[in-house]
């Protein structure tokens, strides 16, 4: 499984989850992580960057109606694609809404990313946008997008940009390789 590093070795991760404060649903698995390899230049100081784990679960996931494995994208996004975010969006109150959202983006220029951010250490991810919920996936962390039926990112913030509220996301594709990695040794 591969995530946001924020699951601890005692959490218990649930899988095919449609509502947020339910522990099984139809199709619905509950397991616990057996072993989490973070990213090696993962640092808690550095926000974003790098905040990728790589996840073992202690069972393997059942392939169901509502869990399946998604393939992982091997070109970087292009300005313009079209792909869709998932998870509980943090509301306006603060609070998570019960039901899982999907929401349509859209990548953006890679123009803002340099204009949001002038460091270097900004160039394994990229921005996406929703005209649906302007950046309020701020709360969010960890849910995927998904571009063309495909894995292309991790989601780890939100309304970063005062005049877009765009979301950021780590580029999977600049990760393949050590994803692959770790796959194949554990």
């Amino acid at each position: 499984m591969l995530t946001y590093p924020m699951i601890h070795s005692s959490d218990i991760i649930g899988l095919g989850l449609h509502r947020l404060n339910q522990t099984q649903e139809p199709g619905s698995q509950m397991i616990k992580p057996n072993i989490s390899v973070l990213y090696p230049q993962y640092n808690t100081s550095n926000k974003y960057v790098h905040d990728l784990m790589l996840i073992k679960l202690s069972e393997p996931a059942v392939i169901s109606g509502t869990v399946k494995p998604i393939r992982m994208s091997s070109e970087c996004p292009d300005f313009g694609t079209s792909c869709l975010l998932s998870g509980w969006v943090a509301l306006s109150q603060g609070s998570h809404p019960d039901i899982l959202e999907c929401v349509d983006t859209v990548v953006f220029s890679p123009g803002i990313l340099r204009e949001v951010y002038t460091f270097t250490r900004f160039y394994k991810m990229f921005f996406a946008y929703s005209d649906r919920y302007n950046g309020s996936f701020y709360r969010e962390y960890g849910g995927p997008l998904v571009c063309n039926g495909e894995l292309q990112g991790i989601h780890v913030a939100g309304s970063l940009h005062n005049l877009y509220k765009l979301d950021l996301h780590i580029n999977i594709c600049r990760y393949k390789n050590w994803i692959e990695k770790i796959m194949k040794t554990y």
